[in-house]
């Protein structure tokens, strides 16, 4: 029997998405089909010219809402030029599941590595099974009606995943990404992580330090960025990460970054990022205001606290770098000044040393989805291309026009930069 050959891309924008880093999540589905299929060839590529070229058998296209138009564009030119069985899966299928473009065979709903290698099993087997014995994907019967197979259990214990493939990701050695955990414990208003993920997951301790030491012997980085949503467990397992970092010296060998939120800081917290080598921290400060926190986030979200993780980063010597958002439903010209002022009065006392601003956008799969649903701004047959500029077609604020807001937005920013 011949292998069968299975690619797989992510599709993004390159003019928008100018932050992409390599798809951890293609490494892992790469990883784990090989771990499980010994009759199988994969190869992750960024071009989608070389698949058509090397007619693949599977095709595997991830995407984010904003590059749906850009995913349905690959698989129409796969399907023009080779007989390849395409699968749709990320972010922007799994919030809106029932929304697969005819053009794609499958979509993969929830976590993919079992629900991907299920199907290709079922592939093989040259569509000998059912493919609604298959759980977490969605297709087309023979009479176009889409079928959902239902949810697929999510994994409990994150160490039997195989460390992401990255042989096959093209990323710059200086800086590596890994992630400690999959999910948030948070629901953010703007954030679709928990349709994701669901509750959060964590890899033990001994997977993650496996996965540095993998990473600095076969990479050599200069950082290793823990790229989670929120970075670590609890303060004791942070305690028992410090201490086998320190004990196996990998401080010594790479420095380290990660995501924080800032309504868990606090002294000890910051003193053991400090002790393991973390020189970076970044965080969604979001808005200078309370009120817009508040809705955006929680209650326990503050500019007070935003404020505190910066002075005791700077306090440590450690960098940080910020997120903020504006354009939310409730944000008035106070509010939007107040935010410029917080990020100003920081990078001015040198406690802020990266940021950006972004405008609010309604993913699927969010309460701000829900919201914009309601007020017409979007829906499930829109143009999501529409999301690479959410500035332009999908502005939210009910306080001001849409000319005044971005006025103020252009002055401000111009204004930081000088």
């Amino acid at each position: 029997m011949s292998r069968t050959k299975i690619n797989l891309i992510l599709a993004y924008d390159r003019h928008y998405d100018r932050d992409w880093v390599p798809s951890l999540g293609l490494g892992y589905l790469s990883s784990y089909l090989k771990k499980n299929n010994d009759n199988i060839d994969v190869r992750i590529l960024t071009d989608i010219n070389q698949i058509i070229k090397n007619e693949p058998d599977l095709v595997g296209i991830s995407c984010a809402t904003q590059n749906i138009n850009t995913a349905v564009n690959y698989a129409k030119q796969i399907k023009k030029h080779t007989l390849a069985t395409v699968v749709l899966g990320g972010p922007h299928i799994n919030a809106l599941p029932l929304n697969l473009p005819i053009c794609f065979d499958y979509g993969i709903i929830g976590e993919g590595e079992q629900t991907f290698l299920e199907l290709v099993n079922f592939l093989q087997n040259k569509k000998k099974q059912n493919p609604t014995l298959i759980k977490g994907i969605v297709f087309f019967d023979k009479n176009q009606k889409l079928i959902f197979t239902g949810n697929r259990d999510f994994f409990q214990n994150l160490d039997c995943l195989p460390h992401p493939d990255r042989s096959q990701l093209n990323f710059d050695n200086s800086t590596v990404h890994m992630l400690t955990s999959r999910g948030c414990p948070n629901n953010c208003s703007f954030c679709g992580s928990r349709t994701l993920w669901k509750n959060p997951r964590y890899f033990s301790v001994d997977y993650i330090i496996d996965e540095i030491e993998s990473i600095i012997s076969n990479y050599h980085p200069t950082i290793i960025n823990f790229f989670d949503d929120i970075f670590f467990k609890n303060k004791k397992e942070l305690r028992q990460l410090c201490q086998k970092i320190n004990n196996k010296k990998l401080n010594g060998k790479t420095a380290f970054t990660c995501y924080m939120r800032a309504d868990i800081v606090d002294l000890e917290i910051m003193q053991i990022l400090k002790k393991i080598g973390v020189q970076y921290i970044f965080f969604g400060a979001e808005s200078g205001s309370n009120r817009v926190l508040a809705y955006l986030k929680n209650s326990r979200a503050s500019v007070e606290k935003n404020q505190y993780l910066l002075d005791l980063a700077k306090r440590l010597d450690i960098k940080v770098g910020a997120t903020f958002i504006k354009g939310a439903p409730i944000e008035t010209k106070q509010d939007l000044l107040m935010t410029y002022d917080f990020i100003k009065k920081n990078i001015q006392s040198g406690k802020l040393d990266l940021w950006k601003i972004f405008y609010l956008a309604p993913f699927p799969g969010t309460a701000m989805w829900y919201y914009a649903k309601k007020r017409g701004i979007v829906d499930e047959n829109m143009d999501f291309s529409y999301f690479s500029k959410p500035e332009k077609y999908l502005y939210l604020n009910e306080n001001m026009s849409q000319k005044e807001f971005l006025s103020i937005c252009h002055h401000q920013e111009k204004e930081i930069k000088r």
